[in-house]
């Protein structure tokens, strides 16, 4: 009979929840913009980064933390890129919807 608890554990896997990260400042570095599309768009994290790595030409790995509410979107990037961003932010969709970035304020 399989074991899915040595398997895991064989495998190096943890079970443990993933926690979820609280709204707040950005992270030292980074600089929070606001999307104009949510939850109710049916906005989700890997639509964000891959709109803003594809069209503002940046790493989706230097993305950093993404807070998806119901009818906006809170993304923090490096300072570096902001305004390479915000220049090219009129080319943004997300399921074929444009969206407005602004800084958050």
């Amino acid at each position: 009979m399989f074991d899915r608890q040595s398997s895991e554990h064989r495998h190096g896997f943890d079970r443990q929840p993933r926690r979820r990260r609280e709204r707040g400042a950005p992270e030292a570095g980074m600089v929070s913009l606001s999307l104009s599309k949510g939850k109710v768009h049916g906005v989700r994290p890997a639509d964000v980064v891959s709109t803003i790595a594809y069209h503002a030409g940046i790493p989706g790995g230097e993305i950093g933390r993404i807070h998806i509410e119901e009818q906006h979107t809170l993304v923090d990037v490096p300072e570096r890129f902001v305004a390479q961003v915000l220049a090219r932010a009129a080319n943004f969709r997300i399921h074929r919807q444009a969206l407005d970035v602004a800084l958050a304020s």
